[in-house]
């Protein structure tokens, strides 16, 4: 954690010190020094010094009224007690405004504890306590502190400009927190602390670097539902925890909305992550998790990501949506499953050629994408980038402002089945599939129609690329296009109706065989290379190949 032990050893040391020393009884009716409660007892005045429960299943109502200390101790202590109500107190003054240790099945309700190092601390097995409606503010570690405390139901209560409003640690488990709400710092934090249950808490920040709105490390097994971040650095962070699950919980306005690093087999199912300034959900070195159904929104449009993957393998990503910023990009990440995701730009941005629907980084190998949208990204649908062995089966690239699918810079065996570029480009130049310099990928079945440029481009070097069974018409540019590279295969395909050439060649040793090419605009086909092989092709309105 980033905080130190500290404030731990402070909770420790004064539990240690109450048990070794003992409590020194006095009249219930003492207004200054320690007050020893041994029966139901409601203050009529403020108190000045500290408030020790020394009988089980008694209630201290302090009526509204101060306790008070010298900056020393806890002001309201419970040791090895059960049954005991502590209520409306407004305790300030002391290193620990109420304690409870080795406690439980108590109740503390309606009280407040401010301006001290902790203001509510359950340390030593505290355990099924009732926490409600109570206030922390200002205290210089922790709101609310459980260490070693667990099944402790938490509901409605308040901590604000603490460093912490909540933390959870040393295996605090099976807590249940709902409608809670922490402003400033940190919001919840759990540091080995599994089994818990967050319900409809919010998280309101400064925006300041480093605040974080839920942050779990090394705790597994959590639930979290309908909890909101607001305005926070990042929203939700996971580090180093696994089997956690999260679900439709909303994250707005900070950096990164939803953080997993080195944690697996966690669950992201219909959570919103909005307005983040750098990204959406962020995986790094996490593999294994499921994300469905989640959507990204209105993140920065020069700098933001929906959805980016850095060193993060075999995650799987169904039926998510991005609006704006690159959407959907894996940067060094491998055999990961994308499918039906849905990535959407945004026309109106300044730099449109910054911005790709679904973008493979340098090493993203062997993934595949199964059925994935891309619309309006203000540069490709598809971006693969460096990267080979991925499969791309059935994915729609539609209006976006640059080419439908970019293959480039060294990325070889990728395969395309089924894939449709359509009406994507602006500017005349850009193609529905573009390999360049690119090796041994495979286009099948695959439709190129209404695109600016080229249906199917392979330029500036691709070799031993296999284009097959593919449909390409009225495009801007070329049917099919190959400029400056050898030994491809455009085998079986149809390219009828572009506004240039059915089929264009411009290298060596390729092979253009049973291919259809009608009624292109200049000629059916052209070949001004050297060692093609073209057999048996149909063109129909144009004799033979120009």
């Amino acid at each position: 954690m980033r905080r130190g032990r500290q404030r731990s050893r402070l909770v420790v040391q004064i539990a240690v010190a109450s048990i070794i020393v003992g409590v020194v009884a006095v009249p219930a009716v003492a207004t200054m020094g320690t007050l020893s409660i041994t029966v139901n007892t409601t203050l009529s005045e403020d108190h000045f010094g500290n408030i020790t429960i020394d009988a089980d299943n008694v209630m201290l109502d302090c009526a509204d009224h101060m306790v008070t200390g010298s900056n020393g101790g806890s002001g309201i202590e419970l040791v090895g007690r059960t049954g005991v109500t502590v209520k409306n107190c407004h305790v300030t003054g002391f290193h620990a405004g109420i304690q409870l240790v080795a406690s439980s099945g108590n109740t503390i309700m309606g009280n407040t504890a401010r301006d001290m190092f902790e203001g509510i601390a359950l340390a030593a097995g505290s355990d099924n306590n009732f926490i409600e409606s109570n206030a922390a503010d200002g205290n210089f570690f922790d709101g609310f502190l459980f260490q070693s405390s667990s099944n402790n139901t938490i509901i409605g209560n308040e901590a604000a400009g603490n460093i912490a409003q909540f933390s959870f640690e040393l295996g605090s488990n099976g807590n249940h927190l709902a409608d809670n709400t922490a402003e400033g710092g940190v919001g919840f934090q759990f540091n080995n602390s599994d089994g818990n249950h967050l319900v409809n808490n919010t998280a309101d920040g400064s925006s300041t670097p480093g605040d974080t709105g839920f942050e779990f490390s090394n705790s597994s097994g959590n639930t979290l539902e309908g909890n909101t971040v607001n305005d926070n650095g990042n929203g939700f962070v996971l580090s180093d925890s696994s089997g956690n699950t999260l679900n439709r919980n909303t994250s707005d306005d900070g950096d990164v909305g939803f953080l997993l690093e080195g944690s697996s087999s966690n669950m992201l199912l219909r959570n919103t992550a909005s307005s983040a300034g750098f990204t959406g959900f962020r995986l790094v070195e996490a593999s294994n998790n499921s994300l469905i159904r989640n959507q990204s929104i209105n993140n920065d449009e020069d700098f933001g990501h929906g959805f980016r993957l850095e060193g993060a393998d075999w995650n799987h990503l169904e039926r998510n949506t991005s609006f704006g910023g690159d959407d959907f990009v894996l940067d060094g990440s491998e055999y990961n499953t994308l499918v039906r995701n849905s990535a959407t730009g945004d026309h109106d941005r300044t730099n449109i050629e910054e911005t790709d629907g679904f973008l493979l980084l340098s090493g993203s190998n062997h993934n595949t994408l199964d059925r994935n949208t891309a619309t309006s990204s203000g540069n490709s649908g598809f971006r693969i980038d460096g990267s080979s062995d991925n499969a791309f089966e059935g994915n729609q690239a539609f209006r976006n402002f640059g080419n439908g699918f970019l293959i480039r810079n060294n990325s070889e065996m990728n395969t395309f089945h089924g894939d449709t570029a359509t009406r994507n480009g602006n500017d005349g130049e850009t193609d529905g599939f573009l390999i360049a310099n690119s090796f041994d990928n495979t286009l099948v079945g695959v439709v190129g129609d209404r695109n600016s440029g080229s249906g199917i481009a392979i330029l500036f070097g691709s070799d031993e690329n296999r284009v097959e069974d593919s449909r390409v018409s009225h495009n801007t540019g070329f049917g099919i296009v190959v400029f400056l590279s050898s030994f491809n295969s455009i085998l079986g395909n149809t390219a009828n109706s572009n506004d240039e050439i059915g089929i264009g060649v411009n290298g060596s040793f390729n092979v253009i065989e049973s291919n259809r090419a009608c009624h292109n605009t200049i000629v059916d086909a052209r070949d001004d290379g050297t060692d093609n092989v073209w057999e048996d092709n149909t063109f129909c309105t144009t004799e033979g190949i120009s």
